[in-house]
């Protein structure tokens, strides 16, 4: 075996061969390449070995991203000259094990994956294939599907995320506190994606928010007094989901039995005065009789 490693061409490489007796005579040889993947040459005496081509390097650098309602774009870094298609697979949290679902031409480095369903999150890899064989695998790259809204509410409202690229919603939050980066939005769309995007029940929820709260932002965007109203309808549930996301189970535990007990001294406490009110009304009552 010869080590074709460092090799810049095949024109580089010369091998000559002779057997006492025997001449010069032509002779296979196995090379190693520089990733220590089987390549093959052959040559006749004094001549110039031509390395065979081998299965293409795979693809890097590969990422993904939400990039429209139910989309998810993919790009990678093509790392070989020789490649015919690459292959992409994916794989989702709910159903963990890569299928291949599509493939694209040689030299193309991006992928659109379209109709997914809102609030999974799904995985990509990619190799690359010539007649040789399949590359080995790229990089794993994981994006959530998500409901986008092209446009930003209210006006003057930017885009997060920069790029002139989309975003998705808590739609009537962002109107009512009049940006996506605002500390409430921020907070009720953590919750949602932890909490709600979870489970089918809160993914079924959160698909009909979708599907009817646009328009409604919409208007309120433009309403001044409306966004007062909605932020005061909206302030105990910040402060939930800031209670349920900033706290440990331990935490949540113990600040839950303190509110069950101060919650339970107050119904007695109610009780207690209700029932002397009772009290005096009944003797009132007897008074009066007599």
């Amino acid at each position: 075996e010869l080590s074709a490693a460092g090799i810049v061409a095949a024109e580089d490489l010369k091998v000559y061969h002779h057997q006492l007796g025997a001449g010069w005579k032509e002779t296979p040889v196995v090379l190693l390449d520089a990733d220590n993947q089987l390549v093959y040459a052959q040559a006749d005496h004094f001549s110039t070995y031509t390395l065979a081509a081998g299965k293409p390097t795979p693809p890097s650098d590969l990422i993904a991203g939400a990039t429209a309602s139910g989309q998810i774009t993919i790009r990678w870094s093509d790392n070989s000259s020789d490649e015919s298609v690459f292959k992409i697979e994916r794989k989702s949290s709910l159903e963990d094990i890569y299928l291949q679902i599509a493939k694209v031409a040689a030299d193309v480095t991006s992928y659109q994956d379209d109709n997914l369903e809102i609030g999974v999150e799904y995985c990509y890899r990619v190799r690359a294939y010539n007649s040789y064989g399949d590359s080995e695998y790229s990089n794993q790259a994981c994006a959530s599907a998500e409901l986008v809204q092209e446009k930003a509410l209210g006006e003057g409202e930017e885009n997060s995320g920069g790029g002139g690229g989309a975003r998705s919603g808590c739609f009537i939050a962002t109107a009512a506190y009049g940006s996506a980066l605002s500390r409430q939005v921020k907070s009720l769309c953590a919750f949602r994606d932890k909490y709600l995007l979870s489970n089918p029940l809160g993914r079924a929820l959160i698909s009909l928010y979708y599907k009817y709260s646009p328009p409604i932002a919409e208007y309120i965007a433009h309403k001044e007094m409306l966004k007062t109203i909605i932020r005061s309808l909206l302030y105990l549930l910040v402060v939930v989901s800031n209670f349920i996301l900033d706290t440990s189970l331990a935490e949540k535990i113990i600040i839950l039995c303190l509110l069950g007990g101060l919650l339970r001294l107050g119904l007695r406490l109610l009780e207690r005065r209700w029932s002397r009110k009772w009290a005096k009304k009944q003797r009132a009552g007897k008074g009066n009789t007599c």
